[in-house]
């Protein structure tokens, strides 16, 4: 097993960081995530894509991750004729969630590392539900690998931990 392979599917986790808003000429870029799309109403119910649908020009193929506020999928970008993965935000979010998402890409989108996921966009589902279109990476998660051992070798764990550093440096 290659080192390389675990810390590139590190997840990469944002924190609260303020981002300006606006560059030297004192405009806000138009940003998809924040175009005055409101929540979904609650006479509006939302539910998750299903494996096959169409977001954009992607097909889903199957549900690869599930977490608190969203759900990654992987996917066909017919376009383009590669797969991707597309994170989409869960029934119930809210405005916190949607600059939870955005922050997310906007970090994302800068860096630039073979350990790190690379963001291609972000659009809305159904007018309505964000979601971002990124690198889709064949592998397992390290939160995978401490499922099936649960303590890992200091040298292997010093390993993933450069690569972690490295990628964010």
């Amino acid at each position: 097993m290659k080192v390389e392979a675990i810390g590139r599917k590190v997840e990469f986790l944002t924190m609260d960081l303020q981002i300006e808003k606006t560059p030297a000429t004192g405009i806000e870029p138009k940003n998809p995530l924040m175009d005055g799309s409101d929540d979904s109403s609650p006479d509006q119910e939302i539910v998750m894509p299903e494996i096959g649908r169409k977001i954009g020009a992607n097909r889903i193929l199957e549900l690869i991750a599930e977490g608190g506020m969203a759900n990654v999928y992987k996917v066909w970008n017919e376009g383009l004729e590669i797969v991707r993965a597309i994170k989409i935000l869960k029934p119930g979010f809210n405005e916190e969630s949607k600059q939870r998402l955005q922050t997310e890409a906007k970090i994302s989108a800068h860096l630039h590392h073979p350990n790190i996921v690379q963001i291609y966009g972000v659009d809305f589902w159904n007018n309505t539900v964000p979601y971002l279109e990124m690198e889709f990476i064949d592998g397992f998660s390290l939160k995978d690998l401490l499922k099936h051992k649960k303590q890992l070798h200091f040298t292997f764990a010093l390993s993933i931990g450069y690569f972690v550093c490295n990628a964010l440096h």
